[in-house]
């Protein structure tokens, strides 16, 4: 069970908040980018290889070892790592970058890669497939940053014979040059253009961003614990400060909107890229930061995360939505609703604050689009369907696992007990449920795809499986056997 006395404290400290919340109205909530497609990696442990799937269809070509990767913000395209041997992912195909490597990041759009070769930065185009170096004699890269359209590169490094002194130089156009002539400058992100630099300054511990030639500093509370949320235009910063606290900037006017403690990221997009070299900072598929959703995080007493959600209007003023969900809550794709669960029930909150209660009794949920559609496990085990919040209506029984996708539901249901347990993978939608196949274990939802593992044996201590991919729920596509999760 939950931390009942922090849930209390989280009410009784955001009280007024919340009343003050439900009489508002008028609210101009926008919503960013959301995930439609997306790559997954399939290890086959008995083959020591990695193939992977783009949509539900198998990339050709495969690589020796357990990849990891790294995915492009609209996953599209994807970064493969096999210790130090990376390679470029996409539907072309898979293009090694070399071995050896460090060091190497995709861009937000997809469409460039960069990578420390020997004593080379280089950059590689997924139009072209080619890599080139466009600076060699680098001792060391401590951060890089590729602008949204992949059109301009800075980079922050130390030079061979240079000492420790860092440089930052931009890549555009085909030309190298240097920016940021103070040596304590660490760059984060860059426009199209490269009229816009933002940077950290570490002699200073600010956060600044060089626009048309001039310099703003931006804030001195950041640090070696602060990262970096961008707008897709870089028009807007989010950034946390050596207090935790979230703090919303943005460039056109100066607005400085503090959000405080406990905010993670904004909730109006699912799209985003991660330079993580030296200083975490992110580009995301929004336009603003603000009149949109956020979500808080606060430790109960039994050490589960409990979330609320907030409304942050054009001037950064928090209204709050939903207080002390439980993890897993789910925002329409209009983000007009939120369901979410607290113990065994489950609710369905507008913006206006007005909630409703979906089901008394259940275990988990799941749901997707426009929310208007949720399905859960009750305590018993048997699976139902509520509509438009109105009364649920029970579809099976046995049900161990449940993913909305397609329109509908894909569950588990049945399973036996043990390691090599299996039950049958169904389909649920509008009220009807169909059997799909047996020897189902368990999924994953990524999007624009269902990851269904089946048919378990025992490999000497491993359990492999049978992998198939679905985008519909319905039609299953083999990818691989032996598989190791």
């Amino acid at each position: 069970m939950k931390g009942i006395g922090m849930k209390k404290a989280i009410a009784a400290i955001l009280l007024l908040a919340l009343l003050a919340g439900l009489t508002a109205c008028g609210r101009r909530t926008e919503t960013g980018d959301l995930l439609s497609t997306n790559i997954a990696r399939v290890y086959m442990k008995d083959e020591r290889s990695s193939c992977f799937v783009k949509d539900g269809e198998r990339i050709e070509g495969e690589v020796r070892g357990k990849a990891y990767i790294d995915i492009a913000a609209d996953g599209n395209t994807a970064l493969a790592w096999v210790d130090s041997i990376v390679y470029f992912v996409s539907e072309q195909g898979i293009d090694m970058l070399g071995s050896g490597i460090d060091a190497a990041e995709i861009s937000f759009d997809g469409r460039i890669a960069l990578f420390m070769l020997g004593d080379k930065l280089m950059r590689f185009s997924a139009e072209s497939r080619a890599s080139f170096a466009i600076a060699e004699g680098v001792y060391d890269i401590v951060q890089t940053a590729i602008s949204p359209n992949s059109e301009s590169i800075v980079f922050t490094a130390v030079f061979e014979g240079e000492g420790a002194s860092m440089r930052s130089m931009l890549f555009r156009e085909g030309e190298l040059t240097p920016v940021l002539t103070d040596g304590s400058d660490i760059v984060l992100a860059v426009s199209d253009d490269a009229s816009t630099i933002y940077y950290f300054d570490s002699a200073e511990q600010a956060l600044c961003v060089q626009h048309n030639g001039e310099k703003t500093v931006i804030s001195t509370e950041c640090g070696a614990a602060s990262s970096y949320n961008f707008t897709r235009d870089l028009s807007e910063v989010a950034y946390f400060t050596e207090g935790r606290k979230t703090v919303v900037w943005r460039l056109s006017d100066g607005l400085t909107a503090d959000l405080g403690t406990g905010f993670g990221y904004t909730l109006k997009t699912e799209v985003y890229s991660m330079s993580k070299l030296t200083l975490p900072t992110y580009i995301n598929g929004t336009g603003s930061f603000l009149n949109g959703l956020w979500a808080r995080r606060d430790r109960a007493d039994s050490g589960d995360y409990l979330f609320s959600i907030a409304y942050i209007d054009e001037k950064g003023e928090v209204d709050w939505i939903v207080l002390g969900a439980d993890e897993g809550y789910k925002v329409s794709s209009d983000a007009k609703r939120v369901i979410w669960q607290e113990y065994d029930k489950i609710y369905m909150t507008d913006l206006s604050g007005k909630t409703t209660t979906l089901a008394g009794d259940a275990v988990s949920f799941t749901a997707e689009g426009d929310c208007k559609t949720v399905y859960y496990i009750s305590l018993a085990g048997s699976l139902f369907e509520v509509k438009r919040a109105g009364e649920p209506k029970k579809l099976d029984t046995g049900v161990s696992r449940i993913e909305a996708m397609g329109g509908g539901c894909a569950y588990i249901k049945d399973r036996a007990e043990g390691e090599t347990g299996s039950g049958t993978l169904c389909f649920a939608k509008d009220g009807k449920t169909q059997e799909i196949m047996g020897g189902a274990v368990r999924f994953e939802k990524r999007s624009g795809q269902l990851i269904v593992y089946t048919d378990p044996v025992i490999s000497g201590e491993d359990v492999l499986y049978t992998v198939r991919f679905t985008v519909n729920g319905t039609d299953l596509e083999l990818i691989a056997d032996g598989v190791e999760p």
